[in-house]
């Protein structure tokens, strides 16, 4: 992937090998974090940073870093899986958004939500779909200001949070 993506306070680019001590760092010790994720080991450590940013992400998936403008540092990651038609706007790869702590309630997740949808508008598609573990009040909110509406819940076999477990799916037209 090439795209890079640029909002008033955020350049959203490819993940390069040279991110992984900041992404190992980043979620050192943030098991809070990494719960509400649907792949990410616990510990996350840079080997596994290295290692999924390695492996690359999947061909039907897009994957950014986030980065801030002004100080071209990395503060978390946002991603979407390609569906039919559709696209999974989620935590980590494909399923998921995370802002490191120290970048909390900025709007960061936010802001680089919304370039994600205006990017996947361009790119053709008509709706953005998202899953989050119930007990995750902070990205319910970001997807409540994104437009997202609630769509059900699915149940997912999630083998890094102990088997099968119910999200609240969410959907957005484009």
């Amino acid at each position: 992937m090439t795209t890079t993506l640029r909002t008033a306070r955020l350049t959203l680019r490819p993940l390069a090998a040279a991110d992984a001590p900041r992404l190992g760092a980043l979620l050192a010790g943030e098991s809070a974090i990494i719960r509400m994720t649907a792949r990410l080991p616990d510990p996350y450590t840079e080997a596994a940073a290295r290692a999924w940013i390695a492996g690359g992400a999947a061909a039907n998936e897009q994957v950014f870093g986030v980065i801030l403008s002004a100080s071209a540092e990395l503060i978390g990651c946002i991603g979407v899986m390609r569906e039919p038609g559709t696209a999974g706007l989620g935590y980590w790869i494909g399923r998921g958004y995370w802002i490191g702590r120290g970048y909390w309630n900025r709007g960061f997740a936010t802001e680089a939500a919304r370039a994600v949808l205006d990017w996947a508008r361009g790119d053709g598609l008509s709706a953005i779909s998202a899953e989050v573990f119930h007990d995750n009040p902070a990205s319910l909110r970001v997807l409540a200001k994104l437009g997202f509406a609630p769509a059900g819940d699915v149940e997912r076999d999630l083998p890094a949070r102990g088997g099968r477990r119910r999200l609240r799916r969410f959907v957005r037209r484009l």
